[in-house]
């Protein structure tokens, strides 16, 4: 087990008391208290809490007319009924891999318990899919913030973990399938890789992101080999570097791929990946403003920003093979930045396996270089600047603004969990 994951600030009691109270009074203020001992396990508690919270407080806020996920979700939500016994076929019918299965189990089984105990409020269903995603965000997150290098308050410690978190954080519970499967493959590979815990364990719980999400069995494919296959570190740091063209490659290289040859299930899902409407939305840009070249620019900068911090950590490759915390997650993050490059020009899975090229490779770097190599953080800060803007401050494209009323950042917590329950 890592030293580092047992590593907490001490706090007294009475600290530990005034943080929860403040919690109460104004959750979101007491969540930006925290940040600035977030090493710490009331901290997260807090972090825990405002997470599930913000889950809990989506509704459409009428800021913008811009579709979500979560009001599709929801709607779903509120029309779909099952039984214990559909269920219960459904599950068995996937186990067995019968052709009638249903591809994803997770929302069908969330919605049927959710609606059991509590009915039709699709509060409910964000609030209980929120927690393993959060609970699988603080436990990578602690894996950091657990690092005696790691500073508390400190301007740097704070980038570091919207850096690690930005790619997939709590907010994509709007659309909990993915992000619950992404988190779970995370945890698993960091916490086996780097030996925290008991491997036997996170070896068996990776095979369930593909409940979660199906896309997730490439992710799986992924995982074993690295565990199988025992390559040699120059040999992956030679992919690595070959794969690097591919990853500015364009999606409508495979628009007219013909794909025939693939078995029935994934013949299906890659013609989905490349259709019309898929290209439309991925390589012609349709749907969007005149000015997303802005936005493909800094996409740009930020490519350039990971190739960057790899190619610093190839370089120091004799300390990492010698580091027995890092040495096999640097293998296998070798194996996956180079398959996601040779798969960027895929229309949507493209995009969903670079997520996990960016937590690697900034959960990696921190183990490496901080809190030296200040100018590579914040070069990456400011490639993701825009990123984060449209994300959390354009009205237009920001699904924070989509799906989470503005009184979340003001209120009390009687408040916003009433609001919930009764209006």
């Amino acid at each position: 087990m890592s030293r580092y994951r047992l590593y907490w600030l001490k706090e007294r009691k009475e600290t530990k008391i005034a943080k929860l109270i403040f919690f109460l009074l104004w959750p979101f203020g007491a969540w930006l208290n925290a940040l600035k001992s977030a090493n710490t396990k009331t901290s997260y508690l807090i972090f825990f809490l405002f997470s599930t919270l913000i889950c809990w407080h989506f509704s459409e806020t009428g800021l913008t007319q811009r579709y979500d996920d979560f009001m599709g979700i929801r709607d779903r939500f509120i029309s779909s009924y099952y039984s214990f016994e559909q269920i219960s076929n459904d599950i068995t019918s996937y186990v067995k891999m019968s052709n009638d299965a249903p591809k994803d189990m997770y929302e069908n089984i969330l919605t049927w318990f959710v609606k059991s105990l509590f009915g039709n409020n699709y509060h409910f269903f964000f609030l209980i899919a929120s927690v393993p995603v959060a609970f699988c965000q603080l436990n990578v997150m602690k894996y950091i913030t657990g690092d005696k290098k790691f500073v508390s308050g400190s301007i740097l410690g704070f980038w570091i973990l919207a850096m690690l978190i930005l790619p997939r954080d709590i907010v994509t519970v709007q659309n909990p399938r993915f992000a619950t499967g992404f988190w779970i493959s995370v945890l698993c590979t960091i916490s086996y890789f780097c030996n925290y815990g008991k491997k036997l364990l996170y070896f068996v719980l990776i095979f369930l992101a593909p409940f979660f999400h199906s896309g997730l069995w490439v992710y799986i494919g992924l995982f074993l080999a690295s565990v199988i296959i025992p390559l040699k570190t120059r040999t992956l740091e030679v992919l690595a570097l070959i794969s690097i063209p591919f990853m500015f490659f364009d999606a409508g290289l495979l628009s007219h791929l013909d794909v025939s040859f693939l078995p029935d299930g994934i013949r299906f899902w890659a013609e989905r990946q490349m259709d019309d409407d898929s290209y439309a939305a991925f390589v012609l840009k349709e749907g969007k403003s005149g000015f997303y070249w802005i936005t493909d620019g800094f996409n740009l900068m930020m490519r350039i920003a990971y190739i960057y911090m790899t190619w610093e950590m190839i370089k120091k490759r004799e300390a990492i093979i010698n580091d027995q915390e890092i040495k096999t997650l640097y293998h296998f993050y070798l194996m996956v930045f180079a398959f996601i490059n040779f798969i960027q020009f895929v229309p949507i899975i493209g995009e969903r396996y670079y997520w996990f090229t960016r937590v690697f490779c900034l959960f990696l770097w921190f183990k490496v270089f901080f809190p030296t190599h200040k100018k590579t953080l914040y070069f990456l800060v400011f490639a993701c600047s825009w990123s984060i803007f449209e994300r959390y401050g354009y009205i237009n494209g920001g699904a924070l603004l989509c799906n989470t009323p503005l009184d979340l950042y003001i209120m009390p917590l009687p408040y916003l969990l009433g609001k919930g329950l009764f209006w």
